[in-house]
């Protein structure tokens, strides 16, 4: 019997993708006939639609974190194939990106991660798969981060919000990077976006006293909230990395932020994101 091999799954490079649920809504419909820059070729192969998901007989045992500080408002959001929305532009941008993870899927690592079996967690962050002979460990935060980045141009402008118990000074999370006489002038920036990020990111800034708190984040995944100690990494990115001047970069970057701040950083919440791919196969 030919001896198992354990090997580390590693993406190619500029094929980092895997294809998680997308199914083709009105609205891509809609942002498919008002786009002028595509030749037909490539419309007919964006007809396709992904319907592939990352995972398969992955540990499910679901232990839920109690945390006081967090307050879950409303109900899971529907997907977006049933919602409606009148933004036909905002629309065009996300069918773009959706297109774009469909081309850089890796057709070789969805496959594995379809049809793997789980061995069990190593720690946190690593986790043993067994797909045909061989063994591969697989970074979780990592293939997180894909799958929640997908959920995101999946579901944005539908999200319900998740509360803050105790609101989260963006001046504090500033102060950890910039000279204090900076960081009032930083928030006030990212203040001045907020109409951005509630409307899409259910993402509320609300100025008090002339300090400005982070309230609510959105509700990407069912019964699950990200970890608190990234929101200062996370509040700074926001005030760095966006390009607010183009839309479609404007959208990525943010859908691509909110991914890394929502990515798994223990086994717990890995199993949530589990059962959310398990429930869209």
């Amino acid at each position: 019997m030919a001896r198992s091999k354990r090997k580390q799954a590693s993406l190619p490079k500029n094929q980092t993708s895997i294809k998680h649920y997308f199914k083709p809504s009105p609205n891509d419909r809609v942002a498919k006939a008002s786009s002028s820059d595509t030749n037909s070729s490539t419309n007919s192969d964006m007809q396709t639609p992904c319907t592939m998901s990352p995972t398969a007989s992955l540990d499910m045992h679901y232990q839920r974190q109690a945390d006081s500080s967090i307050n879950m408002v409303g109900h899971p959001t529907a997907p977006l194939a049933a919602c409606q929305t009148d933004n036909s532009t905002l629309s065009e941008h996300i069918y773009r990106l959706k297109h774009q993870v469909c081309l850089e899927e890796n057709p070789e690592t969805s496959k594995l991660l379809q049809n793997c079996t789980n061995v069990g967690a190593i720690d946190d962050l690593l986790r043993l798969i067994e797909y045909k002979t061989r063994y591969y460990l697989i970074q979780t935060s990592v293939i997180s981060e894909q799958v929640i980045y997908q959920c995101i141009l999946n579901h944005i402008g539908h999200f319900d919000s998740v509360a803050i118990g105790s609101p989260i000074s963006l001046h504090q999370c500033l102060s950890l990077e910039y000279h204090e006489n900076e960081t009032h002038a930083i928030a006030l920036d990212l203040y001045a976006k907020s109409d951005i990020l509630a409307q899409h990111f259910k993402t509320d800034l609300v100025m008090e006293d002339g300090i400005i708190w982070l309230k609510s984040l959105p509700l990407i995944i069912r019964n699950y909230v990200p970890t608190l100690e990234k929101i200062p990494m996370f509040i700074h990115r926001l005030s760095t990395k966006i390009n607010w001047e183009s839309e479609t970069e404007c959208i990525e970057l943010l859908a691509r932020e909110y991914a890394k701040l929502y990515s798994s950083t223990n086994k717990y919440q890995w199993n949530t994101i589990a059962n959310q791919m398990m429930f869209n196969r």
